[in-house]
């Protein structure tokens, strides 16, 4: 189970340094915060003036339309990727805000579009004849398959949105089913749920399927593996 960071601080790494988090982050908002805590930053709920940084995730495109993103811009404020804040935390010394660690508008503009190769023109025996472009096989989006063919039921409140859960199960290499039936592999609850509502644990019980706390989730992508359902992972209503 993924350890808590503590959330009194205990270096001064980023001492009288204010943080707004903007979007998703490759780990719980929560533990971010408390990680930016621990090492002597501040929490800041809005971007003002006294905001030094904006944080966003690593794998962050575009900057999100939010209030703010577009106040980050209004006050000049530097946009940094979740990255620094686990160097720092990783290393335990004050890092420079490189180009590294920097998001900027031209790191998430497209890059432009080649043009196809030209045609070529061999001679045989004498003839000249055009030779067709060979296009490149379109590449592949990147997933990983730590959870490849395993689908999953989103049941009642996570402590992140249905929506953020789905896109890293399927980032993972797993699907989301809507429904609890013979092709389902786990019905997901969240790890502070008290009850579901017993149609739910009826048709999962009925099916043979394990009801499992989030964390398993969480875990099996931090370690890179698929987990055993121990009992620290199961929900027992």
């Amino acid at each position: 189970v993924l350890q808590r960071p503590s959330k009194t601080a205990s270096s001064s790494l980023l001492k009288n340094k204010t943080f707004a988090l903007c979007g998703t982050f490759s780990i719980l908002q929560q533990d971010l915060e408390a990680t930016i805590i621990r090492n002597g930053g501040h929490i800041g709920k809005s971007v003002d003036k006294d905001t030094d940084y904006v944080l966003i995730g690593n794998d962050v495109a575009t900057l999100p339309d939010t209030s703010k993103a577009k106040a980050a811009r209004g006050h000049n404020v530097t946009v940094l990727r979740e990255q620094y804040i686990l160097d720092v935390n990783a290393k335990q010394q004050s890092l420079s805000v490189t180009s590294k660690y920097k998001f900027t508008s031209s790191s998430s503009k497209p890059k432009p579009v080649k043009a196809p190769p030209a045609k070529k023109s061999v001679s045989v025996s004498g003839h000249k004849r055009k030779l067709q472009a060979i296009e490149p096989p379109a590449k592949k989006a990147k997933t990983d398959s730590i959870l490849k063919s395993k689908n999953f039921v989103l049941c009642g409140t996570l402590s992140v949105n249905q929506s953020e859960m789905k896109q890293r199960i399927l980032e993972n290499g797993g699907h989301v089913v809507s429904k609890i039936d013979k092709d389902a592999d786990y019905v997901i609850v969240g790890n502070n749920a008290k009850s579901l509502p017993a149609t739910k644990s009826a048709e999962a019980k009925a099916l043979g399927k394990p009801l499992v706390r989030e964390q398993f989730v969480f875990d099996c992508i931090q370690e890179k593996k698929l987990k055993n359902v121990t009992k620290k992972y199961r929900y027992d209503p």
